[in-house]
């Protein structure tokens, strides 16, 4: 059986960035991104219908500011695995192989105004994030901040 590149990428296999219905989940993503960012402050029931999605399992009790930045996709680090073969220039854009790497955020988490979490990453129970790009998970009960964000407090 043929998997499409969505299937692959809900398989948490490598797929091709830019087929049509991969094009139309990030564009999806992207609108939901915008409407989360301008929604009000207290519009939880609207913040969380946004942020209920297939690669991200947030806790309950779990705050996320706005401006934060929740990456799923990954790719190769080496060129000769991340760009499909058969894509030369000039076409419009590159085709890369990409690969979806789950998120998950803890119960009683607060994600402040800014963070950016990578792929793969999972920050423990009861943390509070305050600034920072999020590289590794973040263990429970604790403050991270810094560029890349570590833990430097026991809460």
């Amino acid at each position: 059986m043929n998997k499409d590149e969505l299937q692959k990428c809900h398989d948490g296999e490598n797929f091709i960035a830019n087929a049509p219905e991969i094009v139309s989940m990030i564009k999806n993503a992207r609108r939901l991104t915008r409407m989360y960012n301008s929604s009000e402050y207290d519009a939880v029931d609207v913040r969380q219908s946004i942020l209920d999605c297939n690669k991200i399992v947030i806790g309950d009790n779990t705050l996320i500011a706005s401006n934060v930045q929740l990456y799923t996709a990954a790719h190769p680090l080496k060129a000769g695995e991340r760009l499909v073969e058969g894509w030369h220039p000039p076409m419009s854009r590159p085709f890369f192989h990409t690969c979806a790497r789950p998120i998950s955020i803890g119960e009683n988490v607060w994600i402040g105004g800014g963070v950016i979490v990578l792929p793969g990453v999972t920050i423990g129970r009861d943390s509070v994030v305050g600034a920072g790009v999020v590289t590794q998970d973040i263990p429970p009960g604790c403050l991270a901040i810094g560029n890349p964000c570590r833990a430097v407090k026991n809460l």
